[in-house]
């Protein structure tokens, strides 16, 4: 058997940050399970668990969230005017 592994990789414009968006607590989870990207960064893929900071950027594709760190790194950039 053959096995074929295919990769896509996609772009994102982010044009803002909106940072402190959300404190994720237990109604959260309870109210909306699958929302809030299943609780995970986009970007690193970090588990967001209670307590922590929700933090979403605006993509031309979307609004993703994401973990504190990353929207500080993708903030710092926009900032620099830096579009990697």
């Amino acid at each position: 058997m053959i096995t074929i592994t295919k990769t896509v990789t996609t772009k994102y414009k982010v044009s803002t940050v909106s940072r402190n968006f959300l404190v994720l607590n237990e109604n959260n989870r309870k109210t909306r399970p699958g929302a809030f990207g299943a609780f995970k960064c986009f970007i690193c893929d970090q588990s967001l668990g209670t307590g922590d900071r929700l933090e979403i950027i605006e993509t031309d594709k979307g609004q993703k969230v994401v973990c504190k760190q990353c929207a500080k790194d993708i903030e710092k950039k926009l900032e620099e005017g830096n579009d990697e």
